[in-house]
């Protein structure tokens, strides 16, 4: 309960601030933004995308059939657009110590690696991260919530 207030809180202060931003324009901004511009240009190459998640039983960090089926998908979008840089997230539901929790989205990272490596992916062109239970996408109050947070995430850059 406490963190959908908190959830409320943080999303109306947004919608505030976008608010008063919107309101505020002046000449000026307009020097801004083509200055911005250029910069967008740049995030834009260094441009993140987001591949399918991969997901986990509880506390296990086997890939199941069904989700290999997303990781040769990966495999073949890697392969083909020539993806040099990938960061694998391993994440967890909050059941567990916080130390639990990162060794096992360590060992959830170090699996989905391994099946890509397996696949013909470079090893070197792979970072792992774990988050543990601190990053989860959907509540640990229900399964099918938790369900949903055990699971990695693949970037490509």
């Amino acid at each position: 309960m406490y963190l959908n207030k908190l959830k409320l809180l943080f999303v109306t202060s947004l919608l505030l601030i976008m608010a008063a931003c919107s309101s505020n324009s002046t000449a000026g901004d307009s020097q801004k933004e083509n200055k911005g511009t250029t910069k967008q240009s740049k995030q834009q190459a260094n441009k993140v995308v987001f591949s399918p998640n991969i997901y986990f039983a509880f506390d296990k960090s086997i890939i199941e059939p069904s989700q290999a089926a997303v990781l040769d998908k990966q495999v073949e979008k890697i392969k083909k657009e020539g993806i040099k840089k990938i960061t694998i997230e391993g994440h967890t539901d909050s059941i567990g110590t916080t130390a639990y929790n990162i060794a096992l989205g360590e060992r959830r990272a170090n699996a989905t690696k391994k099946y890509l490596v397996q696949k013909g992916v470079d090893s070197n062109i792979i970072k792992i991260v774990s988050y543990g239970k601190s990053k989860p996408i959907e509540s640990n109050d229900t399964s099918a919530g938790r369900a949903k947070n055990r699971r990695t995430v693949t970037l490509f850059k």
